[in-house]
């Protein structure tokens, strides 16, 4: 538990530059918005180890009142047996969770069938999805295409989706095969992963969280090509016909599907500059990561040093007066 805190603490520290560095990114930077939260969860996995491997030289120790509060609060000697055991628990019921859906994607790749191309136009699209190394699959258990699978990915469509324009379709595949192609699905089961273990931690909630949105982004600007406005219709098309979705597969960001459009329409005016600002707080925060396995946080105060000895008391005991 004295690790996880640490680890916390450092957690903290990195996400602050990383947050204000990708606060306004849009899809022209959504790649490097999103390396940079995944380089903040891969961190957050690596603290620990780096902390135990390298030998802290500083040393950060809160005032005894931390303590003393936490004492008064829970009294007793079981404090630490019993959070170390609740978070246990609930780690190892984030953990059964993530299983729990990786079953049911299994289950409906079995229930689904493979796309049978009736015409050229479709004949491409599970052309291009075999060029990739996925499987292009038809399930009524879902309301919006969703990719899943890492070593043998699989891209599923919506019934129904054939009465919608074979270019609009297009797009849509193109979207979810760029999701194949950058890993997103082994990448957000990492992700996952790490939340489960810091769980407890507001800023692993938040890195998932814009680790999937810059995903979305980024994928978006892969699929719009050179027309983000048909790409926007595809996604309004693609809404229109979903009657349901799936959370567990959904990779579409329906809820904010809004906004997707609204950055895909920007994206067609004038191009902006990079965000030079958002480099350098990047590399404050690579700094930091470089620093802090060398700095060691303590939640408990420093052992009480013993009071110095009677020297006149210990002589005369001693010396049997």
């Amino acid at each position: 538990m004295a690790i996880l805190c640490d680890a916390s603490v450092k957690l903290a520290v990195l996400a602050l530059p990383v947050w204000l560095a990708t606060r306004r990114a849009g899809i022209a930077h959504a790649r490097l918005a999103h390396a940079a939260w995944l380089g903040l969860l891969a961190a957050a996995a690596a603290l620990p180890f780096l902390t135990l491997w390298f030998a802290p030289s500083i040393s950060l120790i809160p005032a005894r009142a931390v303590s003393s509060a936490v004492s008064a609060v829970v009294p007793g000697p079981d404090l630490a047996f019993w959070s170390a055991r609740g978070y246990a628990v609930i780690a190892a019921a984030m953990l059964l969770r993530l299983a729990w859906s990786a079953w049911q994607i299994r289950r409906l790749r079995r229930a689904s069938c493979p796309v049978v191309a009736t015409n050229e136009r479709e004949e491409a699209l599970v052309l291009a999805s075999a060029a990739h190394h996925a499987v292009l699959l038809e399930s009524a258990a879902i309301a919006v295409p969703a990719t899943a699978g890492a070593s043998r990915p699989s891209v599923f469509l919506p019934r129904g989706w054939r009465n919608l324009e074979q270019g609009l379709v297009a797009a849509i595949v193109r979207h979810e095969l760029a999701h194949v192609r950058r890993h997103a699905y082994a990448t957000l089961v990492a992700a996952e992963i790490v939340k489960a273990v810091f769980w407890f931690h507001p800023v692993a909630w938040l890195a998932c969280a814009r680790l999937r949105w810059f995903e979305e982004l980024a994928c978006d600007r892969s699929a719009a090509g050179a027309d983000p406005l048909a790409y926007a219709r595809a996604l309004l098309a693609m809404a229109r016909l979903a009657s349901r979705r799936t959370p567990a597969l959904a990779l579409s960001g329906g809820s904010q599907l809004a906004r997707r459009v609204d950055l895909l329409i920007e994206l067609t005016g004038s191009p902006r500059r990079g965000p030079w600002w958002a480099a350098g707080t990047l590399a404050i925060a690579v700094a930091l990561l470089a620093l802090l396995p060398f700095v060691r946080v303590r939640l408990d105060p420093p052992p009480e040093v013993a009071p110095p000895a009677d020297h006149a008391a210990v002589h005369a005991l001693r010396h049997g007066h």
